[in-house]
């Protein structure tokens, strides 16, 4: 079974009273032993062979070549990009060591792949190779600095927002506003439903999203509307998209998804019939499949297998994961 859910178990301390002391972050910042996570145009640097690797499908390393910037180890070209670098954001402590997060220009990125060998790759090309804490660390850090991208202005007056607190908080320049903007995080279920039918057999549903190739399957997801409950948006998407009414809704775990900002509740669900009547806008086709049908199904983005499963660090391959493991340890 995989157990290893990415993007959760972060070992830093975040700092929450660090991010109020406006000279104490400033001397980390600076301090020799900090380490800087750097994205561009949203891509986490890595070394060469990482992107190689990735390419490859390969298992790289625990790391998975991801690059972590340190100032005792910077020339002075590279501490000049960093100090040009945007959106700076405090991530937190671990030991002795800070860690930010900052956003180069394409062309210092440019400046940075040639000094260290290294290139700029999006998270999920090497998230399934990375271990549990760097994944977490680089997926926080990617979902702090896009928040910060698309919050450059007031919502409500329209002038210009200042970072405090280690940018964690947005505040309005316009004195007579004060509006302050915090991290955003959209809440989404995904669920995986289930039903035994008249022949004794458990079926799991399964979906293909519209804009993904053929043979690609997934477990069904959706956002959460104001004014639902966590169950009820399990319900009314399972509905929406397949025309399957559920009944039980039971919680499993959640994952952070800085894909680009949400936080994905994972559900196991019982459907009450298996009529499926699809939405074409949503989902282009969905079928019931038996754990020994799914037990067979190729990795994502194999062109070899008729089927196959979700990514290896989405918590869509983690549910399905849970459930074929039930059958294999005797569970319901």
């Amino acid at each position: 079974m995989n157990t290893d859910l990415k993007y959760t178990g972060m070992a830093l301390d975040r700092g929450d009273p660090l991010r109020r002391d406006a000279t104490a972050l400033e001397q980390r910042w600076c301090a020799a032993e900090t380490r800087i996570v750097t994205l561009c145009q949203g891509k986490l640097l890595v070394k060469q062979h990482a992107q190689a690797a990735a390419h490859a499908s390969a298992n790289v390393s625990q790391t998975g070549g991801a690059l972590l910037l340190r100032r005792a180890d910077a020339s002075e070209l590279i501490d000049a990009v960093i100090e040009r670098a945007s959106h700076r954001v405090f991530l937190g402590q671990q030991a002795t060591h800070s860690y930010f997060a900052v956003e180069v220009s394409a062309a210092d990125g440019q400046v940075l792949c040639d000094a260290l060998a290294a290139t700029f790759i999006d998270l999920r090309r090497v998230g399934p190779w990375l271990s549990a804490e760097m994944a977490a660390l680089l997926g926080y850090a990617k979902g702090l600095l896009f928040w910060r991208q698309q919050y450059q202005f007031c919502p409500r007056c329209g002038q210009a927002l200042h970072a405090s607190q280690g940018g964690h908080v947005l505040s309005c320049a316009q004195v007579d506003c004060s509006c302050e903007i915090y991290p955003r995080t959209d809440p989404a279920v995904i669920m995986l439903v289930e039903r035994t039918g008249s022949d004794g057999v458990n079926r799991c549903l399964l979906g293909r999203n519209a804009n993904w190739v053929e043979g690609s399957f997934s477990t069904l997801a959706g956002f959460v509307e104001p004014g639902e409950s966590l169950e009820e948006a399990v319900r009314r998407e399972v509905q929406e998209e397949t025309g399957v009414t559920v009944g039980e809704v039971g919680y499993v775990a959640s994952q952070p998804w800085p894909f680009p900002s949400a936080l994905m509740v994972g559900f196991r669900a019982t459907a009450l019939d298996s009529n499926i009547t699809l939405d074409p806008h949503e989902v282009a086709e969905a079928a019931w499949f038996s754990r020994e049908e799914v037990a067979g199904f190729g990795a994502w983005g194999d062109e070899n297998s008729r089927h196959n499963l979700p990514r290896k660090d989405s918590i869509a391959r983690f549910l399905i994961d849970h459930w074929l493991y039930q059958a294999c340890s005797g569970g319901d």
